[in-house]
Order: C-alpha cells, then structure tokens, then sequence
C-alpha cells in the first residue's frame, strides 16, 4: 500500500493504473478535513453574519462563523487555496482507506 499526501489526490490515480492500494494521509485536523470535505461536497452553506452557529452532521459541536476558513466562507477570495485544499477530496472515496489525524476530544476544547 502507498500512503501519500492529501494534497496531490493524482498520487492515487498513478497506484491504482500500477496495481496497488493508495490510502490518503490527510494532514489537518480531523475538524479542518470535515469542513473542508462538507465544503467540497457542496453541503456546507457558508456562514453569514446573522448566523452565528453553523452545525455539521460530522461535528457534534456547533461552529461559529470565525471556525471557518476563509476560503470556505467565499470561494472566490483565494480561487488557489480553494482549489488546493477542497481539491484533495476529488477521488478520496475511491482509496481503500485513509489516515487521519486527530486528537478527539483535545479539538473540542477549542471551541467556545
């Protein structure tokens, strides 16, 4: 099995045309992926400034709009970061598995 970076999602696409597994490291925090992932799905609505708590169906803590990247909240501020940092998630579903890296309950002490 290769065990590549989140952010060059091509490395899976080269393991599977040689015959192998591939398993993306996701690098962030297991919070920042789940954002990010609602967010390349489309499933995230980007908060505003009347909504205070953003909820995610992955995340059983509420989010405050300030939790989000910027990016996130409007693709069109940083079009390369977004397409970077969403783009990871282009053919994640096909991996056998995935890496991911988390603290559980240390994020959650983050949040207000």
């Amino acid at each position: 099995m290769v065990i590549y970076d989140d952010v060059l999602p091509w490395v899976l696409d080269v393991v599977k045309k040689s015959g192998l597994e591939g398993a993306p490291f996701l690098t962030q925090s297991c919070m920042v992926n789940s954002i990010n992932y609602h967010a390349y799905e489309g499933a995230l609505s980007a908060p505003t400034g009347d909504q205070s708590l953003v909820s995610l169906p992955t995340i059983k803590a509420l989010l405050w709009v300030d939790d989000f990247p910027s990016f996130v909240s409007s693709l069109s501020y940083y079009p390369a970061v977004a397409r970077l940092v969403l783009g990871q998630f282009s053919n994640f579903e096909e991996a056998e598995c995935s890496f991911v890296n988390t603290m559980d309950m240390l994020e959650i002490e983050g949040f207000r």
